[in-house]
């Protein structure tokens, strides 16, 4: 991973390099991001695309998992997204439902990037850990790889016996490689 960092950046500061933000979940991921997206958008001079595989989710004692990076109504920003994707990590019960969510989530995770055509200036793609579970590196790095400006998002869980999570780790430190800078949460 280059410049595996632990800091805080502005957008104006990450325009023109590929990114990721990594670290456990609970750390404020999103909530970085966000900021993150809404300079781009004080700034934007022209499209940015969201795309978000994040779930939306409370837990049985209240807490949000997960969140959408993106609500508003920016005409700046185009949002590509699936209200179907599933939380392997809170919601799977064996081992064997993990995997079929982890499964389940590649596809629309595929249809997401496909749907996505690389015409954007800037790029934000949230929990692409849930990709990396069960889809391919080089179907997240073509998606990318031609974007300018690059923003990812994406936690590292502990393997449960699965390789799901091992796999999710392995692939999320390839991506990391691949960018620019890292930075950890």
């Amino acid at each position: 991973m280059i410049g595996c960092i632990r800091m805080e950046y502005s957008y104006s500061e990450l325009k023109g390099r590929k990114t990721l933000i990594t670290g456990d979940p609970g750390l404020g991921l999103i909530e970085y991001a966000r900021g993150l997206l809404k300079e781009a958008i004080e700034e934007a001079k022209g499209l940015i695309t969201v795309i978000d595989f994040s779930p939306s989710l409370r837990t049985k004692d209240g807490a949000e998992v997960g969140g959408r990076l993106y609500n508003g109504d920016s005409p700046m920003v185009r949002v590509l997204s699936s209200k179907l994707v599933k939380t392997p990590r809170i919601t799977a019960e064996t081992p064997e439902e993990l995997v079929r969510l982890a499964e389940y989530n590649r596809d629309i995770t595929e249809a997401l990037l496909e749907q996505f055509k690389g015409s954007t200036d800037t790029l934000f793609i949230n929990y692409v850990h849930l990709h990396l579970q069960r889809g391919t590196l080089q179907t997240l790095w073509d998606a990318a790889r031609e974007v300018d400006t690059v923003v990812l998002t994406g936690c590292m869980g502990s393997d449960l016996g699965t390789g799901v999570y091992r796999r999710e780790r392995t692939l999320m430190m390839r991506l990391g490689s691949k960018m620019d800078q890292v930075i950890q949460l």
